[in-house]
């Protein structure tokens, strides 16, 4: 994802709505004075990726925002790089996701909706069209 590409969070409006709130309501508590809007969403799209079957650890993907900010750095060589979070605060971030959209998410996909992980993958796909 590039620094400049603008980047939205649409995909909520996808989620079922059971939990569409919650995760707005979640998004709002992340941003703060130290991290841009910019930095914030990423860093968020990063941590909802906690939320899939395949069931990724924190660690794993606090590690995957490193690579991704490095390859924005690397890509634009220019501007500031976005700033990394230390992985307390990534882990804050996750830990704050709403419990049951996760353990639903974790367990798969319920009737008839589709899974979280097909949510996270659309909304990859209109971060990557966004470079």
């Amino acid at each position: 994802m590039s620094q400049n590409g603008y980047v939205r969070l649409d995909f909520i409006g996808q989620i079922d709505g059971e939990h569409r709130q919650e995760l707005r309501n979640w998004l709002e508590r992340q941003y703060g004075r130290y991290f841009t809007r910019q930095e914030t969403v990423l860093q968020c799209v990063v941590a909802l990726r906690y939320a899939d079957p395949s069931r990724p650890t924190v660690r794993e993907l606090w590690h995957r925002l490193h690579h991704h900010i490095m390859e924005d750095a690397r890509m634009l060589k220019g501007p500031r790089p976005q700033r990394l979070p230390s992985y307390s605060t990534f882990r804050a971030r996750v830990a704050d996701l709403p419990r049951e959209f996760v353990w639903k998410a974790r367990a798969g996909r319920d009737m008839g909706r589709p899974s979280i992980a097909t949510m996270v993958s659309r909304f990859e796909t209109i971060l990557s069209s966004h470079r």
